[in-house]
């Protein structure tokens, strides 16, 4: 794969896109010269940011990242030329509701309405090809960006680029997985609502879910939609007059519903409804047009929806607006192929990241010659500080927070430190969404840990910590945790932060599976009075306190969990969280305290158990694997399913939520919190998406103290073409083993 670009005059020399067909004369960047470009994600190069890795103002000067994204401009830098449209004639129905009526289930059938669909969008019409493109420009997350969406039947690839925010979404069809890229290169399988949203969002751009050769991955109906409650009856959930109602879902066991609107004058879609990660997004589909490939007919490609715009319930919009189509995706099918093994693969614990010549680190550095320790501070609250170094300067203590999907800084530290504001982000908070800047520092170093170009969100964070010396600066969540080993002691001290690449646990550690949901890890648990004792999914939130866990209000009421209330009269708790940049509050969330005799997390996932998410299909970890250089194979870890008693909590303080604070997953019942985690030594293991819940004095420690202290090296030496020397553990000091390679 080649990029394509050339000064562009009416830009003042920037880097303008060239059509690849109109390539002559041009300078073409080669795939290695494509390395360090922050969403590359051609299939055979590594996606590495550690070569050339580019400064925040280099970042903010580069061209999007595009392999073969058509321009709208002219190689002559002309003014930009229209798109040839034609507005799509659709079919009639005769059944269609006439005047001001408003559509409904019994008006129609699904057959019929389907039928008409297709047509209109020239599904069944077998001359027309399975596959197109469509590029153009938008807003992301309030940042401008160059966009492109690709797709071959099932399989599609988005990438949106701009000058401080990028991200890739792909998958292939027949893998069941989902991978995303971020704006620092990481690349990881998406799991749970994040897999389901993002099959549901893509499929609707490109048409598939209406295909009839799509029928093995979603399932239809007519009318019904997602649960719509009095509180939400409003008419964005109903469908509107000359609408009718079809909603989607995966097949094998998906639980997020999408209700995709259907204007029966012309039969295309013209918004789909779809509740993700505990709020209402909408999409909407305006202006639908036919755009010929060449000097094809506009007749002769399906028609794609020049605007689309993506809106959040309680804020933030996302456009798309469309400059361009063709009837060919323009790659081939390894296109699609994931890069190397990633995060979430069920491959993940059979591979070494070296020897797939992929580096997934993002924008984390390890320092071999630091101690893996970190600096702590003290709280009378159960949540865990530590001051980590922004641009070199210790603004304060920030909270290491598994439940925070990103970073997060307060408006006075980011003011001291001048860090540059831009775009916007919704953020869930206990009881609401908020309103937030990203803003971009230069460097974040924490222990052996540095992190190029951190972007922060900025939020209020005060009021969280109890018996702080200092005001909270902000959170460290993900972006420490995705690429390193994390151990957090009991009670919250030590802190130690390992290279993955590096650290070999003990044999006998009992890990559990890890899901991530929007960046945060997940967990399979059972526990007393679980229906019909089936696990159940728990967010892990190290910076929840006050109590071991929390239940949301919907599986309170689904599970019927009243009962682990006490019969005496009911004691509340109001629960608050962060603040918007603006001083937003997300509010605070009732909740009622009870006792839980026991809950523990499951060694082995249920996968494909109908209804629950957990199926293998949508891209879950399939146990919690090796990964690192022991023999230890996935078989052996569920055999060792119970033996591990840190994953066991009993007599647990209990939050029953009454109203929708903490409800962010559709598959999720509530949050295992800071209280229960503290007790245990924790060491988390993002990149191989485990995690060990370890007691003192009963499981082997953590190896810091020998193999990984940074005094202390071992390292095999080389002795010859065929064979290496080493000293196995059982062998006397004087005695050397020798392995040829084969036996190696």
């Amino acid at each position: 794969a080649a990029l394509y670009f050339k000064p562009d005059p009416e830009l003042g020399g920037a880097r303008s896109w060239i059509h690849p067909d109109r390539a002559d004369g041009i300078v073409a960047m080669s795939a290695p010269s494509m390395v360090s470009a922050l969403i590359s994600r051609a299939p055979t190069a590594a996606c590495s940011l550690r070569s050339g890795r580019a400064s925040p103002s280099a970042i903010d000067r580069r061209a999007p990242k595009f392999a073969f994204v058509p321009t709208t401009r002219s190689v002559r830098g002309r003014a930009r030329r229209l798109v040839v449209a034609a507005v799509v004639v659709p079919r009639k129905s005769e059944d269609a509701p006439k005047g001001g009526e408003r559509a409904s289930s019994s008006s129609f059938n699904l057959d019929d309405v389907m039928r008409n669909v297709r047509a209109s969008l020239r599904l069944d019409d077998r001359g027309v090809a399975s596959s197109g493109m469509t590029w153009g420009e938008g807003v992301f997350l309030g940042d401008p960006v160059r966009w492109a969406l690709r797709h071959d039947a099932g399989s599609f690839t988005e990438e949106a680029a701009g000058p401080d925010l990028s991200y890739v979404s792909t998958h292939c069809a027949g893998t069941d997985e989902v991978w995303e890229t971020d704006h620092t290169g990481y690349t990881q399988v998406v799991q749970l609502d994040d897999h389901e949203a993002s099959l549901l969002a893509a499929w609707a751009r490109t048409g598939w879910w209406a295909h009839p050769d799509a029928e093995h991955d979603v399932e239809l109906e007519l009318g019904g939609g997602a649960d719509v409650t009095d509180a939400d009856a409003a008419d964005d959930a109903r469908p509107a007059p000359h609408e009718c109602e079809v909603t989607i879902r995966l097949r094998a066991g998906g639980l997020i519903v999408a209700s995709m609107y259907v204007d029966t004058r012309e039969w295309l879609p013209t918004r789909m409804r779809v509740r993700v990660c505990g709020d209402d997004e909408s999409w909407f589909y305006e202006d639908w047009k036919n755009v010929g490939d060449g000097g094809a007919s506009a007749g002769a490609a399906k028609p794609y929806p020049a605007l689309t715009t993506l809106k959040g319930a309680a804020g933030g919009t996302q456009t798309f607006r469309t400059d361009g189509a063709r009837s060919n995706s323009g790659v081939g099918p390894g296109y699609y192929r994931k890069p190397g093994t990633l995060p979430g693969d069920g491959d993940a614990f059979d591979s070494i990241p070296e020897f797939d010549g992929f580096d997934n680190a993002g924008n984390v550095r390890f320092d071999a010659r630091k101690r893996p320790e970190v600096n702590i501070e003290e709280a009378d609250s159960s949540h865990v500080l530590v001051r980590p170094l922004i641009d070199g300067v210790d603004v304060g203590p920030f909270i290491l927070d598994t439940g925070a999907s990103g970073l997060v800084i307060s408006g006075a530290a980011a003011d001291r430190l001048n860090l540059r504001k831009f775009g916007e982000v919704w953020v869930s908070g206990v009881a609401g969404k908020v309103p937030c800047n990203f803003r971009r520092g230069d460097v974040m170093e924490l222990g052996p840990i540095t992190i190029d170009a951190p972007v922060f969100m900025e939020m209020s964070v005060g009021g969280i910590v109890s018996g702080s010396s200092e005001e909270i600066a902000g959170i460290v969540g993900f972006d420490v945790f995705k690429s390193a080993v994390a151990e957090v002691g009991p009670g919250g001290s030590p802190v130690r932060l390992y290279d993955p690449n590096k650290f070999v646990p003990p044999v006998t550690w009992d890990w559990k599976p890890l899901l991530m949901v929007s960046n945060v890890p997940h967990v399979a648990a059972t526990f007393a009075g679980a229906p019909r004792g089936k696990p159940q999914i728990f967010m892990i939130d190290s910076g929840a306190g006050g109590a071991d866990c929390i239940f949301h209000a919907r599986a309170v009421r689904d599970m019927n969990l009243e009962k682990l209330l006490p019969g005496t009269k009911r004691a509340s708790s109001r629960v608050r969280g962060v603040g918007g940049s603006g001083g937003e509050s997300s509010g605070a969330t009732r909740a009622y305290r009870g006792r839980l005799d026991w809950l523990e997390l499951c060694s082995e996932l249920p996968c494909g158990m109908k209804g629950g998410g957990f199926g293998c299909w949508n891209g879950l970890a399939e146990g919690a694997g090796g990964g690192d250089a022991h023999e230890e194979t996935v078989g052996d870890v569920w055999a060792r399913a119970g033996t591990g008693a840190g994953g066991r909590f009993d007599t647990l303080d209990v939050l029953l939520a009454s109203d929708a604070g903490f409800d962010l997953s559709e598959h999720s019942c509530g949050l295992i919190c800071a209280n229960a985690l503290n007790s245990r030594r924790v060491v988390y293991d993002l990149p191989n998406r485990r995690i060990a819940l370890l007691k003192d004095g009963v499981d082997e420690p953590v190896p810091c103290e020998g193999l990984l202290c940074p005094e202390q090296t071992f390292e095999a030496a080389w002795i010859g073409s065929d064979e290496w020397e080493f000293q196995e553990d059982d062998a006397p000091d004087d005695e050397l083993t020798f392995l040829s390679d084969d036996e190696l």
